[in-house]
């Protein structure tokens, strides 16, 4: 019994790691689906895109945009096959909607990196480039 209640202790005391975790500054930023998308940003405002736009402003830990999202927690990469894109980062983000469904961040690419954008459920991906 003292075992099990030393081990509930320890787990309880122990610093948490979901507090520090965020997205690396290497994938913050704005992300859209078209570069006419990342012109209206650079010349107005949010506000001026048409609803058929998607974008994407990933800060440290949220997701601004046309999906609304937190950082859930960085994934392990799994074993990638030689010549596809490599995968740099791979994120789960918890959508801020009612049913607080899992999606999957993605970031592919060697000398630029591009967002894919997975909704657990969902039938197709999502891609977003750097602006």
């Amino acid at each position: 019994m003292r075992i099990i209640l030393t081990l509930i202790l320890a787990l309880l005391c122990a610093p948490s790691q979901a507090a520090n975790d965020e997205f690396p500054p290497e994938v913050r930023g704005v992300w859209a689906d078209a570069q006419e998308t990342c012109d209206v940003f650079r010349k107005r405002s949010p506000a001026d895109l048409r609803l058929d736009q998607r974008w994407l402003k990933l800060a440290a830990t949220d997701v601004l945009g046309t999906t609304q999202a937190r950082f859930l927690r960085e994934k392990k990469i799994p074993v990638q096959i030689t010549g596809a894109a490599q995968t740099k980062f791979l994120f789960d983000v918890q959508i801020a909607d009612s049913f607080g469904l899992i999606g999957e961040f993605s970031f592919k690419g060697d000398d630029s990196l591009y967002l894919s954008e997975t909704i657990i459920g969902a039938h197709a991906s999502r891609y977003y480039s750097r602006c």
